[in-house]
């Protein structure tokens, strides 16, 4: 730790382009760097090039990004959303106002949303870029507690997690899972799920001999996370009770590239939370059969949430 603070770099998120740190912890607060849409491959969230090279963008899309990417942030540190106490937004044009509130107003509301400052700027560094935001949270002693316990949680649940794997491989025909296949949650991009399944290899203080970094490497090769891309103001208002019909579901996600060629004779495990409804497992496991012409072996796992 320095004198100023311990910095938080995370590997999974978009590199700075300078050298400073996703965010630095102080003084019991948490201060988060300028964060935008843009993701760890230098892609952007809310950036759509068609055929013509046309360039879209959606001042929605940017938003949700951004607030995840806080999110994603704020937890390395055992903080969430809750925890911000300030925001500071950069929009590069303020007729994107209205619609920058609509997103940001599924996140936050009056009475426990942070204090927000919200300011026009010539340009960001990028020029596919609506929006950045800045933000300042609160840190406690609670959420050292919460983040030693995650470590713990993720071990213990890792292990929860490949004992069952191993149950359902022999009980298969061919005893090989090709994919496990991590299902969505209902918010814009990844869900806390996924996260924690994330966690479970690439957590160093987990694992940190060389047999379980070559048996991590193995499984994250057969991971794969469906990512929620749209999402229906029914499931903002509803969350996991939301009942979509299966076309709604499977048009309101993005499925792995691996999924679109290949599947026949796979063996795929899907796997959720506990929050799940056998009804979310029924939709996956008819759209995969249909894509692989009903030449599919699937299993199911529901997993508690670790994080």
């Amino acid at each position: 730790m320095s004198k100023n603070g311990e910095a938080f770099i995370l590997d999974d998120r978009a590199r700075a382009l300078a050298n400073y740190p996703h965010m630095r912890k102080a003084g019991g607060f948490l201060f988060v760097s300028g964060i935008s849409s843009r993701r760890p491959d230098n892609t952007y969230e809310g950036v759509h090039i068609d055929e013509n090279g046309k360039v879209t963008l959606n001042i929605q899309e940017q938003t949700r990004a951004v607030i995840e990417n806080i999110r994603t942030i704020l937890k390395s540190a055992g903080a969430d959303l809750e925890n911000i106490i300030d925001l500071t937004v950069f929009l590069v044009d303020m007729k994107d106002y209205n619609g920058f509130n609509l997103a940001y107003n599924e996140f936050f509301n009056i009475e426990s949303g942070p204090t927000r400052t919200t300011v026009a700027v010539h340009q960001l560094p990028n020029p596919n870029l609506l929006i950045e935001i800045k933000a300042t949270a609160l840190w406690c002693s609670k959420c050292r507690i919460t983040n030693e316990k995650r470590l713990k949680a993720i071990k213990s649940i890792k292990s929860l997690f490949e004992e069952k794997l191993k149950e359902i491989e022999l009980q298969s025909d061919n005893k090989k899972i090709d994919y496990i296949l991590v299902l969505p949650g209902f918010r814009i991009d990844y869900s806390g799920f996924q996260y924690s399944v994330n966690k479970f290899y690439n957590e160093e203080k987990v694992d940190i001999n060389q047999e379980n970094i070559i048996n991590n490497m193995e499984m994250k090769k057969k991971i794969l996370y469906v990512k929620r891309i749209k999402q229906t103001e029914q499931q903002r208002k509803e969350g996991f009770r939301s009942k979509l019909s299966d076309k709604e579901e499977i048009s309101s996600v993005l499925l792995p590239m691996e999924l679109n060629y290949n599947l026949e004779g796979k063996s795929i495990l899907l796997l959720d939370d506990l929050t799940t409804t056998g009804r979310t497992f029924k939709i996956y496991e008819k759209y995969l059969k249909k894509l692989s012409n009903n030449n599919i072996k699937i299993s199911k796992l529901a997993i508690a949430k670790t994080i």
